[in-house]
């Protein structure tokens, strides 16, 4: 097996800004085709397919979209848990029951 020089590496903060300057350049047919591709792979892992509750997020900005994953598990009948911030900065999990029970929020860190 090659030895690599952890210089030759580049350094996270690198590889972060990489990532992100290439999902900035995605179209929003880009991020939806993304977000179905997530949903499919996701419902086919056996974890997923057996569960009855999955915690997940829901996508923001230019991430590959979350909410095809979060009804299609609402629709088998899983119970899905999103993270709520609460007032006074403490995180709580909300039931999603659709895309109507979200609510816009600012991230404030």
């Amino acid at each position: 097996m090659p030895h690599i020089d952890p210089a030759d590496e580049p350094d996270k903060r690198t590889l972060r800004r990489g990532f992100l300057a290439a999902r900035n350049r995605l179209t929003p047919d880009d991020v939806r085709e993304a977000g179905d591709a997530l949903a499919v792979r996701a419902l086919a892992l056996p974890e997923v397919a057996g569960a009855r509750t999955v915690a997940a997020y829901v996508s923001v900005g230019a991430e590959p979209g979350t909410l095809a994953l979060l009804d299609a598990l609402r629709a088998r009948g899983v119970r899905v848990l999103l993270p709520a911030l609460l007032p006074d900065n403490d995180l709580d999990w909300g039931e999603y029951t659709g895309e109507g029970s979200l609510a816009r929020v600012r991230h404030g860190g």
